[in-house]
């Protein structure tokens, strides 16, 4: 999801950011009043999956993507690819030095201690924003979609599974778990602890959603409804990490975010054998 602070934003002239062009709006001028303090945008820059996390929702706000619809071409070095890389650098630009090195600790502790206004990471930080033993500003941050470029915004959607092995010598007790592990009890259980839900039913249970700390989840099912899956390709971890190294590179300053483009292009195409 998206993260703000709200009455900082306001102070900015932004009241609730649709746009990437809002996002920077607001955060330009809150890391220039910030003096060095305090930032209106933080982002994970870390080589690897770090910064892929943080660019392909962008990637995608301005109609790009890492291949075309039959997956028959790789299309990162385009013109759309070129729009979101100069809204990344833009938001680098206003964020806390360093942010190459950033991983998502890094960006929800700023938030958490209030020293950066914005930003995008995983719903499960939001019980960490919501518990006052770890946060300054509980009850302050509001949380939205991914903002629009010239496309709709779009999540990436990640998330965790459980399966059952061929060998399992306990196949049926296995699939019970999953069943038990899954039911709508333990995952209201498992959502009091402040892990994001998994079932639809616990988004909308009036015993949580009338809790202020639980205030995001409708944001939240959204989201997850307009989401976008990393690129389904055997080879999405070789491909992850290569374009992550690049586009660390160009947030870093040690090439050109047009280089980060060509070179994850043709190497893209090197990994996968399609141009």
């Amino acid at each position: 999801m998206f993260f703000y602070d709200a009455a900082k934003y306001k102070e900015a002239g932004v009241e609730a950011p649709k746009t990437w062009d809002d996002v920077l709006k607001a955060a330009t001028s809150l890391s220039k009043e910030g003096g060095g303090r305090y930032f209106g945008y933080v982002f994970r820059g870390g080589q690897g999956n770090p910064v892929v996390a943080d660019f392909m929702p962008l990637f995608w706000s301005y109609g790009a993507d890492m291949f075309n619809a039959d997956r028959s071409k790789v299309t990162i070095d385009t013109p759309e690819g070129a729009q979101a890389m100069e809204m990344f650098m833009a938001l680098r630009d206003v964020s806390p030095k360093g942010v190459e090195s950033y991983n998502a600790n890094e960006v929800g502790q700023a938030l958490a201690a209030g020293t950066a206004a914005s930003s995008i990471n995983w719903p499960n930080w939001v019980a960490t924003f919501e518990d006052p033993s770890q946060s300054r500003m509980v009850g302050k941050i509001s949380y939205s979609q991914i903002p629009a470029g010239t496309k709709p915004g779009s999540s990436e959607i990640g998330h965790w599974t459980m399966g059952i092995m061929a060998a399992a010598k306990n196949k049926q007790e296995a699939f019970d778990f999953m069943l038990w592990a899954t039911s709508p009890e333990q995952i209201k259980i498992s959502a009091e602890r402040g892990n994001p839900p998994v079932r639809k039913s616990t988004f909308t249970d009036p015993d949580l959603t009338s809790q202020e700390k639980f205030r995001h989840y409708p944001v939240l099912m959204q989201a997850i409804e307009a989401s976008t899956p990393r690129p389904r390709h055997p080879k999405w971890p070789e491909i992850e990490n290569t374009f992550g190294i690049e586009l660390s590179k160009a947030v870093a300053g040690t090439i050109t975010p047009e280089e980060a483009l060509k070179n994850s292009q043709r190497e893209v195409e090197q990994i996968t054998g399609i141009k």
